[in-house]
């Protein structure tokens, strides 16, 4: 037993540090954005001013924060399917590929570990109406030009592809790992029973692969709702609010409003609305799924 309690006391040793993390990084200015979504507070005043559910209630009633919460499901909408798609598709290109696969991987890794400002300023150049690399290549194939950044309908859906290429390569990276897990054999059987390439996708691949599908969506969809960067560099929520995506009001908010409650209280509407979303898919895949 005091050898027991002895190894014990030596695992809360080394946890000790990431236990502090967590505390004071996270766990403790949770706690306190949770009581300060019930006070109205602008950092100037000595202590926050409790006002009840006041906060919440300015979010229903507030036309921007549905307009943020709108274009911030748009975001969700184009990019988690088309992430998972298209990653889907690169993995099995790849995954027959033998030569120069190394470099394969590590082309399309490499938007991923890039700083999105950066990435996000350079698609801003590319997506100039006039002297951007697109309508460039619009022109000389004789297509119109496009005004992507500066229009109401097509802002988001820019902003969108523009997320899917930088991040697709990590989705693609894990779809590759869950191919090359896959035993061989199984699809050299069915190759003997007669098995075409659909089948062997239909009924061998995509089975074995909805464990890595099920996280990949549920990261995706959870990263996609916390999109920040992007619409703040590339286009500050406009034209017309047609961008502005709730984290970035939340951010507008909080920070250049100065109204911190209503900030917090945004922040756990969002929170409310990742967890009933991503509860949705786990029990949907529960059936499915072996965890």
């Amino acid at each position: 037993m005091l050898w027991k309690s002895r190894e014990t006391r030596t695992a809360y040793l080394f946890l000790l540090p990431v236990l502090a993390y967590f505390t004071i990084m996270l766990f403790y200015p949770m706690c306190y954005s949770f009581y300060l979504s019930f006070t109205e507070w602008d950092m100037l005043s000595p202590a926050p001013e409790l006002i009840g559910l006041n906060n919440y209630r300015e979010a229903f009633d507030d036309p921007v924060f549905w307009i943020s919460l709108r274009n911030t499901f748009s975001y969700v909408l184009y990019t988690v399917p088309a992430t998972v798609v298209l990653a889907l598709c690169l993995a099995l290109a790849l995954n027959q590929v033998k030569a120069l696969s190394g470099l394969f991987r590590a082309a399309y890794f490499m938007p991923v570990v890039t700083s999105a400002v950066v990435v996000s300023i350079i698609w801003k150049w590319l997506y100039q109406p006039n002297l951007g690399l697109i309508n460039i290549i619009f022109g000389a194939l004789g297509i119109p030009k496009m005004s992507f950044l500066e229009s109401t309908s097509q802002v988001m859906p820019s902003i969108a592809a523009m997320s899917v290429w930088k991040g697709v390569g990590y989705s693609m990276v894990i779809f590759l790992a869950g191919l090359q897990d896959i035993p061989s054999y199984l699809y050299e059987a069915a190759a003997i029973d007669g098995a075409s390439g659909w089948k062997l996708f239909r009924y061998i691949t995509l089975p074995l692969l909805k464990n890595t599908t099920l996280f990949i969506t549920v990261t995706s969809l959870i990263s996609a709702f916390q999109v920040f960067t992007e619409p703040y560099i590339l286009t500050k929520g406009g034209p017309v609010h047609s961008s502005r995506v709730l984290v970035l009001y939340i951010q507008e908010t909080a920070f250049d409003y100065l109204q911190l409650g209503y900030g917090a209280a945004m922040v756990f509407v969002l929170f409310l609305i990742i967890m009933v979303i991503t509860a949705i898919q786990l029990v949907a895949f529960r059936s499915r799924v072996e965890f």
